[in-house]
């Protein structure tokens, strides 16, 4: 069983550690959990979940839980974003609940606000998975 990798809720050293180290050693697309709400929790099992499935389509995928965002907010300001969404910001951050970041260019592909995921959990964990997908290049230049 695939287990989800949880970052220290009050440590940032090694939160900012093993997010960064997880981002440059595992070849996969990272679905980024964001908080300890109810939503985040069921959003993790969830994805657990559809990982664990027979389903090849989320086998290059695992998911990583950060309870405390506020620890690895600089890394996640530092990526390069999908130029069709809008930069993320300090205080929009606390409005969303999951983050994809691509495979190869660690890109922020897409994210989801708290109050979409719980209506259809399955189809945004996919577009999330399928704007990774797409997003996996070179921003530098757009």
């Amino acid at each position: 069983m695939i287990l989800p990798l949880t970052l220290s809720e009050n440590d940032p050293d090694e939160a900012q550690h093993v997010f960064i180290d997880f981002l440059k050693n595992e070849p996969v697309t990272v679905l980024l959990v964001l908080g300890s709400s109810d939503i985040a929790i069921r959003a993790v099992e969830k994805c657990t979940v559809l990982i664990n499935s027979s389903d090849i389509f989320y086998k290059g995928v695992r998911v990583v839980h950060a309870p405390n965002i506020s620890l690895i907010k600089d890394i996640l300001f530092s990526l390069k974003i999908n130029p069709r969404l809008k930069p993320l910001e300090s205080e929009g951050l606390n409005a969303l609940v999951m983050i994809s970041i691509t495979n190869v260019f660690d890109n922020v592909a897409d994210y989801v606000a708290v109050s979409k995921l719980d209506n259809r959990s399955v189809y945004y964990i996919d577009r999330l998975i399928f704007r990774a997908m797409a997003y996996d290049k070179d921003l530098t230049a757009l």
